[in-house]
């Protein structure tokens, strides 16, 4: 009885951990923006909670892919390493604020499957997810309209300008800045489609969010953004019938209702509004081949950082006012590859990689022999989101909402993997 009740308070914790996630960046910029730094740390308390009920609960083996077990082991292992290399550099605060940025939300790979019970509790999850999603478009095209001086438009640091696409901002929702709400756009947007095709949830407040996502994406001014929206889009759609998750006949009307949506959308001004902008950003943007150049050449930093790197945390955000030395470090990173092997090597960068294919790869298995439609569906949807990650183009540990998204997703998949235990038990005690 007593566990009964502790897994149910846990519940309820998580979800203020997610409800939290979502209201910080209300909370910092409108609301009480003298508490920011406060607000913000609030994260890592639930994660320092999460990690004593982890310590004291008595399920073992949630996590039962062996290669997973060993790929995790090799790069927590290697990230202490790192963390004493940033101690004898820099001195403890840095690696610390560090270590949070890394691994803060990794006691969501065990926590979720030990609140997750049944597939309707996670199916009722995201129905009321849907209403979050649908008030974060919402919020986000009224800024679109807005000129970029008004309040709705605000970053946390006042003095820092607000970003723009042609003509009108660069939407941040309900977050601090615009690169943390790209993400969360990104990632709802698909996840939206996904439930479209799927036929999951409240048919009018997915159909919604399909259109109001798509307008969005073009309000983030990110070409990432829009680029991998229609490659994860059609990826998708393509890969869906031959992982038998629909057939013939849905994917027909998938075909003929997507392109109607898509036409409602058009005839919108604000839509029109969006397209234009977001074709004088690319007219006007730098060559994307510096970016790709930045994203795909870590190893240029290979003869300062060497093996091991400058150590843990050298690169994050919360850590820079710590760090009086400059002198061995770089003086401009942006994308995580290149924070990667500043921090933690050549060979914590070939880790890192080894752990996120490794977890890919133990997706795509769960995904295979996974029976139910929707929940194949969405892990599919997972495995196409996760290949940025896995080729370092995304920043995945270094915007947190990015690094949530995808605990939340190992968590999700561990659930998975436990379901599909249980019902191989019970089938064969059945036999």
């Amino acid at each position: 009885m007593a566990i009964l009740i502790e897994i149910v308070n846990l519940k309820k914790i998580v979800v203020f951990f997610y409800l939290w996630v979502l209201l910080e960046g209300i909370l910092r910029k409108w609301v009480v923006p003298g508490l920011s730094n406060a607000i913000f740390l609030g994260k890592l308390v639930f994660s320092i909670y999460f990690v004593s009920v982890l310590i004291k609960t008595k399920r073992k083996k949630i996590l039962q892919d062996k290669n997973t077990i060993i790929a995790l082991t090799a790069y927590m292992l290697f990230l202490t390493i790192t963390f004493c290399i940033g101690t004898l550099n820099y001195g403890p605060i840095v690696p610390v604020l560090g270590l949070s940025v890394h691994v803060a939300y990794f006691p969501l790979f065990f926590i979720i499957p030990l609140v997750l019970k049944t597939k309707q509790d996670f199916i009722k999850a995201l129905h009321y997810f849907n209403y979050i999603i649908l008030g974060v478009f919402i919020l986000g095209i009224i800024q679109y309209t807005m000129p970029p001086s008004h309040f709705i438009n605000k970053y946390v640091e006042e003095t820092e300008f607000v970003a723009q696409v042609g003509d009108a901002v660069r939407i941040t929702t309900i977050f601090t800045y615009g690169g943390i709400s790209s993400y969360f756009i990104l990632f709802t947007a698909l996840l939206s489609f996904t439930q479209f095709v799927l036929k999951s949830g409240n048919k009018l407040i997915v159909n919604t969010n399909v259109l109001l996502g798509v307008i969005c994406v073009f309000m983030t001014g990110s070409r990432f953004v829009l680029g991998f929206y229609f490659v994860a889009l059609l990826s998708f759609l393509i890969l869906a019938k031959p992982f038998k998750i629909i057939n013939s006949k849905q994917l027909l009307r998938i075909v003929i209702v997507l392109p109607m949506l898509l036409i409602i959308g058009i005839q919108t001004t604000i839509f029109q509004d969006a397209l234009n902008n977001f074709k004088s950003r690319i007219n006007n943007a730098d060559n994307n081949e510096d970016r790709l150049v930045e994203i795909f050449t870590p190893f240029k930093f290979s003869e300062t950082a060497g093996f091991f790197g400058h150590g843990l945390g050298v690169t994050a955000s919360p850590a820079q006012s710590f760090i009086h030395d400059r002198s061995s470090l770089p003086s401009y990173w942006e994308e995580e590859s290149e924070r990667i092997a500043i921090e933690q090597g050549m060979l914590g960068f070939i880790i890192l990689v080894i752990f996120r294919f490794t977890v890919l790869l133990f997706l795509f298995k769960v995904m295979q022999r996974e029976k139910d439609k929707q929940l194949k569906g969405l892990l599919l949807f997972f495995f196409i989101y996760q290949i940025p990650t896995v080729l370092v183009m995304s920043q995945t540990n270094f915007v947190y909402i990015e690094n949530i998204i995808y605990c939340t997703q190992i968590g999700i998949l561990l659930f998975v993997a436990a379901r599909q235990k249980q019902r191989y038990i019970d089938e064969s005690y059945s036999i």
